[in-house]
């Protein structure tokens, strides 16, 4: 179960930097932070169903998280380089990180 509330927290901080696969390039921003609140509806339902308080997206690490999307993108390839070093630039107790690709919904991600 922690193993489940930490990829949960990790897919909330995650899920704005990730472009959906139905991504319209006219206005991105607009649709990540549709597709991140999605997101945090869908893992907040299965928490709820879990006896488990609801989750907020952290503004925080929702930054780091879009850096490192961008990095990530501009290298072509997914990884976790560089974490440490995004734990260090925050105050929040607890980071974890989960990077994905091509997941065409919400639900999907949390598969």
């Amino acid at each position: 179960m922690q193993t489940t509330t930490r990829a949960a927290a990790a897919l909330l901080a995650l899920a704005c930097a990730c472009t959906p696969a139905w991504a319209d390039a006219a206005d991105p921003a607009r649709l990540e932070s549709g597709f991140a609140r999605h997101l945090a509806q869908v893992i907040n339902a299965y928490r709820q169903l879990q006896g488990l308080p609801g989750l907020e997206i952290a503004g925080e690490l929702e930054t780091l998280a879009d850096e490192h999307s961008t990095a990530m993108a501009t290298q072509r390839r997914l990884s976790h380089d560089g974490f440490h070093s995004r734990l260090g630039r925050t105050t929040s107790r607890l980071c974890v990180e989960n990077v994905g690709w091509n997941y065409p919904t919400a639900e999907a991600r949390c598969v």
